[in-house]
């Protein structure tokens, strides 16, 4: 009877498309095969000015590298993003496939620099990584600056102590490069106030001209400024030469033709006379 029974297990087993060893049991389960490996795409990248010469991510204010990619036969896509400083990346494993890419050069603000050529039917194959074009972003390596000088006195960086303003008479402002600590020569367009005057100001760091007081609502303006880092100093001064207020910031000029907007908080030195 057990051997009838085994007999007949067989013959059920079989029909259901399985075979029936002398041992009793079942065969391996029969292995499907899954799809092939992606692969994967790299990039190098160089910054130059609108004449050629090598530039910073950091002069022209440049965060990041960003791929958009896209195979055409497939829906869907995805991007990656790159620190611009490190000049190349590789991209996370892609299915195999034909892309569509677009390269950007982003800015610390998220907004967009500069894009490359478009890269189209870039092979993307199994287990490899396949270079793209390296791209090149000619940026426009300057930008512009819009300051204010603010004592927050209340009476105004030119109203009289008496008056509870900050007494100051005449202004001096150096400006360097903050990468060599060179002068930077930059002529101010300051414009007019609610109760000054427009003029300008031109930098000279070895010997600065005592301007006028420059009240908080004249704005400084200069452009084409090169992009990149500066140290600027600002003295006000009560009478002749007692520096009563100063101010010793440092900032970065964007790129792009940008413009940096910066209030200068002057800080009172509490000397004498002031």
């Amino acid at each position: 009877m057990a051997s009838s029974r085994l007999f007949l297990t067989c013959v059920l087993v079989t029909s259901l498309g399985a075979a029936c060893g002398g041992g009793g049991g079942f065969p391996d389960a029969r292995v499907i095969d899954g799809p092939p490996p992606g692969g994967r795409f790299s990039l190098t990248w160089t910054l130059t000015d609108m004449n050629g010469a090598p530039v910073t991510c950091g002069q022209v204010g440049a965060a990041t590298v960003s791929i958009v990619y896209h195979d055409p036969h497939v829906s869907g896509g995805g991007a990656e993003a790159f620190t611009c400083g490190t000049g190349s990346g590789t991209s996370q494993v892609l299915s195999i496939g034909s892309y569509d890419l677009s390269v950007s050069l982003i800015d610390r603000s998220g907004a967009t620099l500069v894009m490359a050529p478009a890269q189209t039917t870039v092979p993307i194959t199994s287990g490899a990584t396949t270079p793209l074009t390296a791209a090149v972003f000619p940026v426009n390596a300057t930008g512009n600056l819009k300051l204010h000088i603010a004592s927050h006195a209340v009476a105004g960086n030119c109203g009289a102590v008496a008056a509870s303003g900050a007494g100051i008479t005449s202004t001096t402002i150096t400006l360097f490069n903050g990468s060599d600590g060179t002068c930077a020569p930059v002529t101010f367009a300051v414009g007019s106030g609610s109760n000054t005057a427009a003029t300008t100001y031109t930098v000279d760091c070895a010997a600065p001209v005592a301007g006028p007081c420059i009240e908080g609502d004249q704005e400084l303006d200069a452009v084409g400024i090169p992009s990149g880092a500066y140290q600027i100093h600002v003295n006000g001064r009560n009478g002749a030469a007692t520096t009563c207020w100063t101010n010793n910031d440092s900032f970065s000029v964007p790129g792009a033709g940008h413009d940096l907007n910066d209030s200068l908080n002057l800080g009172a030195t509490g000397g004498s006379g002031c």
